[in-house]
């Protein structure tokens, strides 16, 4: 009966400090994101572009990341933590000589491995003006046998899996296909690569 009773006040405590860190956490995201908006505002009227597209691109890495050491201990109080991983948390990353962004990548599609072969994999670019995501992939489909990683998140923003996707070549390229005025929408490049190998490196 003790034992039990201990238990509950231990988890209770932890919840308790569990939801104090993650209000913490929120109120110093939304006080740097804010604080990244006004600079990023002033940087525009004031003419400096440079800045201001810097601004953005650190931004962006921020939204995507948003990892504190309050969410990392929140994440880890729990010893029976028993997740799956998530389809909407990975960053793929290219050789750095491709200058490929990571947040210009909306999708991936791993390959398929049969009898020790790899399918093709397929990956979809959202088009942005700075840098030119057109001139990054004209630059691409014309690079052969390069490596591409592949890493699946967990809640922190922390690699649980690490896939390294050999390449040969890039065997199509679609730049947005159909275009139309009542389509708001972002526009896309869908790049299919051939695949050589795909290894599960951790």
């Amino acid at each position: 009966m003790k034992k039990e009773v201990n238990e509950k006040i231990t988890d209770l405590r932890n919840e308790i400090v569990s939801e104090e860190i993650k209000e913490r956490d929120r109120k110093l995201f939304e006080s740097q994101k804010e604080l990244m908006d006004i600079v990023q505002k002033e940087s525009i009227e004031h003419g400096k572009e440079d800045t201001a597209d810097l601004l953005k691109k650190e931004k962006a890495i921020m939204l995507f990341k948003n990892e504190t050491e309050g969410q990392k201990l929140t994440y880890n109080m729990s010893t029976t933590i028993v997740e799956p991983l998530r389809n909407n948390r990975f960053i793929v990353s290219f050789p750095k000589e491709l200058d490929v962004v990571e947040w210009s990548i909306k999708s991936i599609t791993m390959p398929i491995i049969s009898r020790r072969k790899c399918g093709d994999t397929v990956i979809v670019f959202r088009k942005f003006i700075k840098p030119l995501t057109s001139k990054t992939i004209v630059n691409l489909v014309s690079k052969k046998n390069f490596d591409i990683n592949v890493k699946f998140l967990d809640a922190t923003g922390a690699p649980i899996e690490n896939w390294c996707i050999s390449v040969k070549k890039a065997i199509s390229v679609d730049f947005g296909g159909f275009l139309d005025y009542s389509d708001d929408g972002v526009s896309e490049i869908k790049v299919v690569f051939k695949t050589k190998d795909c290894i599960l490196k951790d």
